[in-house]
């Protein structure tokens, strides 16, 4: 006997199936009303702000909604999305990582972009016979600081929340590399990373706003002991989405200098008034934001590469300028040396630092001694702490000192081999390149480099993801620029339109 459409439509078992779903969705709904003042009382509680009733239902479902949305367009847009994956990675993980103070325990969106295309990329490996993937010096060199940052394992009951990050920066810096294969990808990506780090500029400028008219704070799930430390003189050092003030001030600064130099060196990508004035808005947004940080390394080292980018933009007055700086410097040196009081000057300026640098001076110099003094030079300790005598547990405050510690003598090599990789890279660049549309790119990046290194003496970190992204921009563009890079999927001639995007 045949059964019709409608029959098997109102069949009991598809009726007990309705009915079961129906009451799925009742129960869900009713425990997460139930769950809603606890849910409610804990966002109160990291918000800092009294939030209306049923906050937690309602972002619940707000989230449902956007997913359910969100699979549909997938469906629908899954070719044209496979397509442009490797530019979605990288507009995904930079996002990712400016948003990490919204993580769900240790876990933040950058690595769940990581997680997703690593996915993504391994099916394409076992689908395809040949796969070739792009193989740098950096790859070596970020394989064996691993091994010596890992060794320390031996001594250490659980592995360190460096140890932890710098396994996902590997993986990371080995997509990016890969993704950014063409000059179309690259000049995208930098595209992006200005356009995301403008929208966290603008957060972090309404984030001081909000404080000073109203004391509240508007930010993420920030650790109360690194909280702390974002208040000065009555003004709170701005970190936007992410997890301290510090980090947006690196990447700030970094991407601010990349978009000065588009402004500054003449280039088809940016000719329109519209597209100018789009970076100008961004420069002051960005210069305002990392003014609101207050981290003074970061300003002096984004201030030195300033002045490096506008050397290189006239070449012609290097020497005038350096004997410019150097003038001031014998002034600004004369005048301390003959201001009234102040006979015995480098003995009344040691006496005059400010608390906070002794200690930093203090703890740099346990670090060093610590190290001399140790048998771990070869291994390092994993934790910079046991050399200092600091009640805070606090390591050496500076990126080389600190990994001399952490990973021993050969840690330290290593890790500045890639700033020394890097910056020979970049030099090379600058001295080769005469596109039009790369000079700014390669300008920037060796502005951002030097920023970073600058910045690295005064930090009690080793392990900044973005620092790896600019190690994977620089990479990718010598690569593609020497015609050896090895693409995913497919190579092509790229046309590049009088337009601040390339076809």
């Amino acid at each position: 006997m045949l059964v019709t459409d409608n029959q098997q439509r109102t069949s009991p078992l598809h009726g007990y199936a309705l009915i079961f779903l129906h009451l799925i969705a009742g129960l869900a709904i009713g425990c997460l009303i139930i769950f809603d003042p606890y849910g409610t009382t804990c966002l109160n509680h990291l918000a800092g702000i009294k939030l209306l009733p049923f906050t937690f239902s309602l972002l619940i479902f707000a989230i449902v909604v956007a997913l359910f949305f969100l699979v549909k367009y997938l469906g629908k847009n899954i070719a044209k999305i496979l397509e442009n994956k490797e530019l979605l990675f990288v507009i995904f993980y930079i996002a990712g990582y400016q948003t990490s103070a919204l993580q769900l325990g240790i876990v933040d969106a950058s690595d769940l972009a990581l997680g997703v295309f690593l996915l993504v990329v391994l099916i394409d490996a076992f689908v395809k016979e040949k796969k070739n993937f792009i193989n740098t010096p950096i790859n070596l060199l970020n394989l064996l600081l691993l091994v010596f940052i890992l060794l320390p394992l031996v001594n250490l009951r659980l592995p360190s929340r460096t140890q932890f990050v710098y396994t996902k920066v590997i993986l990371m810096f080995f997509l990016m590399t890969n993704c950014l294969y063409s000059k179309k990808l690259v000049i995208k990506g930098v595209k992006w990373l200005i356009i995301i780090t403008s929208c966290s500029a603008v957060f972090a400028i309404f984030q001081e706003f909000m404080w000073i008219t109203t004391g509240t704070l508007v930010i993420g799930m920030i650790p109360k002991s690194e909280l702390k430390r974002m208040f000065e003189s009555g003004l709170f050092r701005v970190p936007a989405f992410m997890l301290s003030y510090r980090m947006l001030a690196i990447l700030l600064s970094s991407t601010l200098i990349i978009t000065i130099s588009f402004l500054v060196f003449p280039n088809p990508l940016v000719t329109g008034i519209k597209k100018r004035l789009f970076l100008y808005v961004a420069s002051f947004a960005m210069f305002a934001a990392l003014l609101l940080t207050m981290a003074k390394d970061v300003l002096l080292g984004f201030f030195v590469a300033l002045m490096l980018l506008l050397i290189m933009r006239k070449r012609r007055y290097i020497f005038h300028s350096a004997v410019v700086i150097l003038l001031l410097i014998i002034i600004m040196l004369t005048l301390l040396a003959y201001l009234p009081g102040k006979g015995d000057t480098i003995s009344y300026i040691v006496r005059d630092i400010p608390k906070i640098e002794r200690e930093r001076i203090q703890l740099n110099r346990d670090g060093i001694q610590g190290f001399l003094w140790s048998d771990y030079k070869l291994s390092g300790r994993g934790k910079g702490g046991k050399y200092t005598d600091n009640f805070l547990g606090w390591p050496a405050h500076n990126a080389f000192i600190l990994i001399l510690d952490e990973a021993g003598i050969f840690g330290f090599i290593i890790y500045l081999s890639m700033y020394i990789w890097a910056l020979f890279r970049l030099i090379c660049l600058n001295l080769v390149v005469k596109d039009p549309v790369y000079l700014p790119v390669v300008k920037g990046l060796l502005c951002g480099i030097i920023i970073y290194f600058i910045g690295a003496q005064f930090i009690a970190a080793y392990v900044e993801p973005f620092l790896w992204v600019l190690f994977a921009l620089t990479e990718s563009t010598a690569l593609i620029l020497a015609n050896k890079q090895v693409p995913f999927h497919r190579t092509g001639n790229i046309m590049i339109d009088n337009d601040f995007s390339v076809r």
